[in-house]
This record gives C-alpha cells, structure tokens and sequence, in this order.
C-alpha cells in the first residue's frame, strides 16, 4: 500500500499536504493501527511505564511511525538522515502512536458506557477483578497510560463526539509540552559542549505547529531548500563534522570558503560568508522589496525572517537563494576558481541593476 502510495506522492509535487496526509491517513494508517485498541497496551515496554515522558518518548521505538517519517521526508524533500522530531515539527504532524493511544482510549470509554448486561461490560468487570489482585491485563495497562496522561475518569453520560474531542486535546496537549521539552534538550559531549542537531532548529521553533511557508508553497521543489536549511539535513561543515571518525568539535568545523576561520553554520551560510556577499547584497535587496524594512533589521531578526517567511515571494526567493549558494559551493568543489564564481555573481547583479 506505501509502495504504491508514495509514488503517486512523489510525482504529483503539487499536491496539497493535507490531501497527501489524507490518503496515506486513509490508505495506509488504517492498516498500519488496525486493531490497535487492543493490541497497543501490549507493546510498551517496562520502562515505558516509569513516566510520562518515557512512555510518549516510546514514539521514537513504534514500528508504525516508520511509514508516518517516510512520508514527511518526502513531503518535506529531506533526507533519512533528518532528526524525526523535525519531520513531525515541520509537518505539525502527530506521530502515529498518539492516533493509536487515542483511539484505545475511546474505545476503553466506549465499553465503559456500554449496556451492563452485555458480554462487554462482563469483560471489563472480570479485568478489574484482575487489575486490583495485581494480575496484568488489557485494562491494568490502559489505566496506566490513562494515569501517566493525566486523562480524567470520564462519565458514561457525555457524548461520544465531546468524548472523542476531549481524549484528543488531552494527550495532544501532553505531547506538545514533551516535544518542546525534546527539542531544547541538550546532549553535552565530554568536553561539555552542546553536540544536538537540533541546535539551530530550537533557535525558531517555538510550538508543534504546521510552518507556514509549507502552505504557502504548493509546488514541494520550489520549498526543498529552505526545509533542509532549517531542519539541518545539508552539507554544511556544522553537519559534516558530525559524520567524521571521530566527529570534529564543532568549535573546528570551519567554512572551506572564507579566508577567515568562521565556523560553517547556517547562520554563517545565510549572514556572513564572505564569497558569497555579491549575491548576498542582490538577494538582501529583492528581500527588502518583498518584506519591507529588511534591511535595517537586526542580524538574528534577518536570519529568522529568512528561515521564517510570512509570504509566498520571500519563501521562493529564499529558496532560490539557498539553492543557488550550494550549488555555487558545488563548482568550486569541483574546481572551479572561486573568482569565477564570484564574477558570474558580480556580473548578474549588474544585468538586473
């Protein structure tokens, strides 16, 4: 069913993401949970139920979210590599296993509220039994997930739909303060230094929402570049280091391009590389004209409105940007004299002047 999903997603680069996240919602998901209610509260393990962060952190192991970050990589034109808390943080898509704890829950509810003389109810009376002797069961485990997020005992006279929405908001409601607490965790290395990729992403990202620029832009090869700058799937030296044996301190993973030692970050990539300044200038101007007093901005408000655009322009514009910059850095790779390619800039800006 993926296989034949994602090329149809592949091809068609226009789509709309909510009819993308639709379909493979419809097609793939709904195979994927099938039976979940019952098989779920079996699958955690015993540190999972430690608390609560151990059992949402339990997203990262779930064998389903597998195809869930297949199809945001592609949605999103990034590599494998991309950390998955960028994948879902772009996308403001919850992993799958957040649609599989609601849908227990509202089913646990649903037997709860069903007729007392049905086969059911029997059930859920005899796992009682069980749960208060200490005996593991269905019901003992979707209590304690029904603990750990905080959901209260809801009253068998409410309606399903306020029900559904209920359970919805309170376990989405905990997973947004555990994404925000994931992203701005640190991971020293043993000098003490901060060695997360999600070191520039936590720099903008504020709350799990949907990033606008991705609305914005239909056409997923016109937004390609911008979603890999700021979800840091590049090839930066901030990045590349990371891959080295061993990894070189990021305080050494200088910019190949300028004459000064200038660590190769994608504030240094987008702000201040010298090679690069003609184009630069051009770009900060046709900026400027899109969003209005650009120029006289700050150096960190510069940066996030180019990684944080509010209008279509600017987004295909910084887009068109970022890819021209890397693959300028591509031809001097491949030995073309950086003179070169800083007097194809000088004379481009010329031609539109």
């Amino acid at each position: 069913a993926w296989n034949s999903l994602s090329t149809l997603l592949f091809t068609n680069k226009r789509m709309h993401i909510d009819r993308a996240v639709k379909l493979f919602d419809s097609l793939i998901a709904s195979i994927a949970l099938y039976a979940c209610e019952l098989w779920l509260p079996y699958i955690f393990t015993n540190k999972s139920w430690d608390s609560t962060e151990q059992l949402l952190g339990y997203w990262t192991s779930f064998k389903c979210e597998t195809l869930n970050q297949k199809l945001g990589r592609l949605l999103l034109s990034v590599s494998k590599k991309t950390p998955r808390l960028c994948v879902i943080g772009e996308l403001g898509r919850y992993p799958l296993l957040i649609t599989a704890m609601k849908h227990t829950l509202k089913y646990y509810w649903s037997i709860q509220s069903s007729d007392s003389e049905s086969l059911l109810a029997d059930t859920l009376s005899e796992m009682g039994s069980f749960t208060k002797n200490g005996e593991d069961c269905w019901l003992g485990r979707v209590n304690k997930i029904q603990f750990l997020l905080s959901i209260p005992n809801l009253p068998k006279h409410y309606k399903p739909p306020f029900v559904g929405k209920l359970i919805s908001k309170k376990v989405c409601s905990q997973f947004d303060r555990f994404y925000k607490d994931e992203i701005n965790r640190t991971k020293p290395d043993q000098f003490g230094r901060d060695r997360s990729k999600l070191r520039f992403y936590r720099t903008f990202k504020g709350s799990f929402t949907r990033e606008p620029y991705l609305d914005l832009v239909k056409n997923r090869n016109q937004r390609s570049w911008l979603s890999r700058i700021r979800v840091s799937a590049h090839h930066l030296q901030i990045e590349v280091g990371r891959w080295k044996n061993p990894p070189v301190p990021p305080s050494e993973r200088f910019c190949r391009y300028c004459s000064t030692e200038s660590i190769d970050t994608e504030d240094h990539f987008l702000h201040d590389c010298e090679t690069f300044s003609i184009k630069r200038n051009c770009f900060f101007a046709m900026l400027n004209s899109v969003v209005p007093g650009f120029q006289e901005m700050s150096r960190q408000h510069k940066i996030l409105t180019i990684i944080c655009p509010t209008n279509t322009k600017a987004a295909k514009l910084v887009n068109k940007y970022i890819d021209i910059l890397f693959k300028a850095r591509n031809q001097i790779d491949e030995g073309t004299p950086v003179q070169n390619i800083v007097d194809s800039f000088a004379n481009y800006s010329n031609a539109n002047i």
